[in-house]
């Protein structure tokens, strides 16, 4: 791919083409966290949304660099070592793991490898995942004597069937694609050497759709759990005003009385 962009961080960087961003994590062996990584997941999300709205971006594919591994989680070795310590990791993992979550354009995880504790917290940061093959998930905090935290317990308790969750964490067992899949953790599983182009190929077809409506319809959604009916309903009008305005409705609506592609314009 001809990166038309590049965003260089010492364990994350970003290559966007045709207003798709590929982030990859780049931490070998196993991409495992650190306060640093933290920092430049939140500081890659805050740049791309400002790019989002320059309509450079329209659709993000987050992914791995390295072969191994998506994320293999925490370092446990350089991690925390008092309870201080990891409450305050687990405010900064939040803070950079909310930024993946409420972005504001569609994002899909391409996993493959392991994807452990947090790694597969990050993954399901995305709107939507797609694994390879060869991905293993796992919960495997409790083998140390601890339990996922990073606002682990409420993305999965709010998402996902509880008795499903209850015992992939509690068990601390360990499952593929086929296990994941099952449990709507992930939504499509490709051979491993297809992955990263059916990710890209998917993020593409987002952003050649209209970006306002794009991001309406995730922010909707997003809000749904959080907002009562009422809430929900001003909320969606005031969406519905900004999207019939534009001229995006206008491209589309032309575009199919002339039996054309729409070309959308972010305006």
């Amino acid at each position: 791919m001809d990166a038309l962009k590049r965003i260089d961080k010492e364990f994350i960087y970003c290559e966007i083409d045709s207003k798709v961003a590929t982030v990859y994590f780049n931490r070998p062996p196993l991409n495992l966290f650190t306060y640093q990584v933290f920092g430049e997941i939140s500081a890659m999300f805050t740049e791309l949304e400002a790019l989002v709205g320059k309509d450079e971006v329209r659709a993000v594919v987050l992914t791995s660099a390295v072969e191994k591994a998506f994320s293999a989680g925490d370092d446990v070795k350089g991690g925390p070592s008092t309870s201080d310590e990891a409450v305050y990791e687990n405010t900064i993992a939040r803070d950079a793991f909310d930024k993946v979550l409420n972005f504001s354009a569609p994002v899909i995880s391409a996993v493959d490898g392991y994807a452990y504790g947090g790694g597969m917290v990050l993954a399901m940061m995305a709107d939507y995942i797609i694994c390879g093959e060869n991905a293993r998930f796992g919960f495997t905090e409790i083998n140390f004597g601890m339990f996922a935290n990073w606002g682990t317990t409420l993305v999965l308790g709010k998402n996902y069937s509880l008795a499903h969750v209850k015992h992939i964490m509690i068990s601390g067992e360990k499952f593929g694609p086929k296990e994941a899949q099952e449990m709507n953790f992930v939504q499509k599983v490709v051979p491993s050497q297809e992955l990263l182009a059916t990710a890209q190929a998917q993020a593409a077809l987002y952003a050649s759709k209209a970006p306002i409506a794009v991001r309406a319809i995730k922010a909707l959604l997003n809000n749904a759990k959080g907002l009562d009916a009422q809430a929900h309903f001003s909320m969606e009008n005031y969406l519905t005003r900004i999207t019939f305005d534009s001229e995006d409705v206008a491209e589309g609506t032309q575009a199919f009385a002339e039996k054309r592609e729409p070309v959308f314009r972010n305006r």
